[in-house]
């Protein structure tokens, strides 16, 4: 959930993302905290029947400020970790979603799919 910008040494203040992050946990309710996230962004699970009330927050705190809504977008994740790319003209290795191979994909060949399949992501910024 950093990136160089926020990586802090020793005895360092905290910035950027780490900043932000430390908001979130300080702000918003226990429910709702980062999760593991890639690159330069955070994200947060939040309870679908909250979604209005969070967005609000992020949108109206002082220390938040996400002004902006860059995206809304549905995500299926039916085959997600089990699946390549559904496509004719790419090659086995040209798409990576995190598949299992090997002895990895036949123990979770026979297991279902964990969790939920549908998804709303919202990207938010933070200007």
């Amino acid at each position: 959930m950093t990136d160089a910008a926020s990586v802090t040494g020793a005895g360092s203040a905290p910035a950027g993302l780490e900043l932000l992050e430390q908001a979130i946990i300080r702000i918003l309710p226990p429910d709702v905290r980062p999760c593991a996230g890639r690159g330069r962004e955070l994200t947060c699970e939040v309870p679908a029947d909250r979604v209005l009330e969070i967005a609000t927050v992020f949108r109206d705190h002082e220390d938040l400020k996400f002004e902006m809504c860059m995206d809304v977008c549905g995500v299926d994740y039916l085959e997600h970790g089990r699946a390549e790319w559904k496509t004719e003209d790419a090659t086995s290795s040209g798409f990576s979603r995190g598949v299992a191979r090997g002895r990895a994909r036949a123990a979770e060949a026979s297991m279902p799919a964990a969790g939920r399949r549908f998804a709303v992501v919202y990207h938010l910024l933070s200007i």
